[in-house]
Parts: structure tokens; C-alpha cells; sequence
């Protein structure tokens, strides 16, 4: 066996390996707060507030969001529509009143609105509109999901990403995903993309190819998850994921009206005009916004990055060489 003195190579080696594993550790401790820092708005149908089917005007489940807004709207003169019904309840139900698996559902339930006009026979639209705390950034993106049930011809079913101006009241809708009604010889539609340029008209709209159609066996039976990624101020990627066939998911870049002039600061959910039928409610959950990371955080990974570049540096090459 033989021994030897521990050289300064050695100690430069060694220096340079602790001053490698502290710039690692300074890393990996900062993207891990860096990214509990990128966590954004969230609430899904499984939260606290809901607990029972109470979803209701001033729910505030999750973090982030403002409180619900829920709206019963009717088409015909005043407000003569039947009771309209805006509350929780299970998504696997949709597919013909059979069960879906896998759904959308958290803990059993999502949140689930019914246009009634069956009972006298007026129109009714109810919405539920969920304000951002603050508008949706350059490279955050919005999660939803969603389940439609069977659509009668003059209905449609989805949401709508918008821009509320607190100051007019008004809020234009930039985004919308959507479904419209079956005919006598079709299902219902696609699933389609739609696009707006802050005045209420549309900029262009896609058509997935991917079927609503809500049949048991389909892949529209256990809902899909959108996921709007803001590229730009005027442009956006929109990936749609049917949860019966993941291998299927359609992306497509969309562009709208400049978020810099019309912010996407809030969600509105929407049935229209349907009849009472459990094959015919619209389900949603599981809303969120994945955040980019801080400035200051990305700033703090360089720098620890580089600080841990000239501490190696320095331990290996300010020391003399010797053969």
C-alpha cells in the first residue's frame, strides 16, 4: 500500500468540487423556490366552498381568482324563463347517463351548468364568470377542463378567456372554445378554437377535426383539458387533450386582439339554450394558470450559476502548478 501527501492539485481539485456542489445546491434550491414561486391561480370543484354542491354567486374556492359570478340569463322579454339551474355535480354522467371513466371529476364532482327552458319553453343562457386577480402574463398558460353532454341543434356548450373593463362594465371575449348542437343527421359539432379582436367580432376560428360526440365509447365522453399558452400580446398556443385518448391531442397557434389593449383577466363558462337533461349539462374543473418564473428568480439562477463558474475557476488555477 502507499500513501501520499495531499498536494495542492489536490486541494484544488477538492475546492473545486465543493465550490461545484454549493453552486449546484444554490441552483436546485432556487428552482425549487423559483418554481413554488411560478404557482398561480387554482381551483378545482373538490375544494372547501362547494363541499355539498354549493357553487354559487361569491364562492371563492382555491387562490388567485376573485369570487364566481353566476349569472342566469334569458332571451325572452324580462326575465320569464324557468328556473334556471347552476350548480355541482358529476361529469361521468354525460356519456347517455353512462359512466365515463377516466373524467374530469375531482373528488366526485365538477361544476355543472344547466340551461332549463323545457318546462316554458323560453330561452335561457346562464353563465359563471371567474375573474383573475391579475391578468393572465406573456408565457403563463390557462388550464381548464371540460365535458359536454349530448347538444340539441340550436345550442352550444364551452368558455371563453376575456378582457373586463372594470371602468365600461363590459368584458370582450378574446378566446373561445366551443360545441354546438347535433342535427338530425350529425353528433355534436367538433370541438372549435375562436378567436376575437376586442369589438365582439371574430378573427378567425379552428376546426380541430376531433368530435364532440359524447357516446359512450368516444374520447369526447371523458371531457378534454385546454391549455391556452399566451406566446405573445397577440398570439397564443392552444393544446386540447381528450382524457379517453391522450395520443390525440390537438395544438394549434391562435392570434387575437393585443392582450396589451384588451388583458385576459377573466374566465366565463357558458351552457346555451338547452333543455333540462342529464345528458345535456356542460361540466367544468380543475381551472389554473402555470406562471412563468419571477425576473428575479431567473436573475438569481445565473447568478448563482456563474458565481459557482469563478469559484471553480479561481480554486483551479489560482493555485501554482507543479509536476
Amino acid at each position: 500500500m502507499s500513501s501520499r501527501a495531499f498536494s495542492f492539485a489536490d486541494q484544488a481539485r477538492c475546492g473545486g468540487f465543493v465550490a461545484w456542489l454549493a453552486a449546484a445546491g444554490l441552483i436546485g434550491w432556487v428552482m425549487a423556490h423559483g418554481a413554488r414561486g411560478a404557482v398561480g391561480p387554482s381551483d378545482s370543484a373538490a375544494n372547501a366552498p362547494y363541499s355539498g354542491g354549493s357553487w354559487a354567486t361569491g364562492s371563492n374556492g382555491g387562490s388567485g381568482f376573485a369570487p364566481w359570478d353566476l349569472v342566469p340569463l334569458g332571451y325572452s322579454t324580462g326575465i320569464e324563463y324557468s328556473p334556471t339551474v347552476v350548480y355541482q355535480a358529476t361529469s361521468s354522467a354525460n356519456a347517455y347517463g353512462t359512466t365515463a371513466n377516466p373524467n374530469i371529476n375531482t373528488n366526485g364532482n365538477s361544476w355543472t351548468i344547466v340551461a332549463d327552458y323545457a318546462t316554458s319553453g323560453t330561452a335561457a343562457d346562464p353563465v359563471a364568470y371567474r375573474p383573475l386577480t391579475a391578468p393572465l402574463a406573456v408565457g403563463s398558460t390557462f388550464n381548464v377542463s371540460f365535458t359536454n353532454g349530448y347538444i340539441l341543434p340550436q345550442g352550444a356548450e364551452g368558455f371563453q378567456l376575456q378582457s373586463y373593463n372594470s371602468t365600461t362594465g363590459i368584458a370582450e371575449p378574446l378566446f373561445q372554445f366551443s360545441v354546438f348542437g347535433a342535427t338530425s343527421t350529425s353528433y355534436e359539432s367538433d370541438y372549435l378554437m375562436t378567436t376575437f379582436d376586442g369589438n365582439g367580432n371574430m378573427e378567425n376560428s379552428v376546426d380541430t377535426g376531433i368530435s364532440a360526440d359524447t357516446t359512450l365509447n368516444s374520447a369526447a365522453a371523458s371531457g378534454v383539458n385546454v391549455a391556452f399558452t399566451l406566446q405573445s400580446a397577440t398570439s397564443a398556443l392552444v393544446t386540447m387533450t381528450p382524457l379517453g385518448d391522450p395520443a390525440a391531442a390537438y395544438s394549434t397557434t391562435m392570434y387575437f386582439a393585443s392582450a396589451g389593449n384588451f388583458p385576459i383577466n377573466q374566465l366565463m363558462l357558458f351552457n346555451d339554450n338547452l333543455e333540462s337533461n342529464a345528458t345535456q349539462y356542460a361540466y367544468f374543473n380543475s381551472i389554473g394558470v402555470q406562471q412563468v418564473p419571477e425576473p428575479s428568480t431567473l436573475l438569481l439562477l445565473g447568478t448563482a450559476a456563474m458565481g459557482g463558474l469563478v469559484l471553480m475557476r479561481r480554486r483551479t488555477v489560482a493555485l501554482p502548478l507543479k509536476r
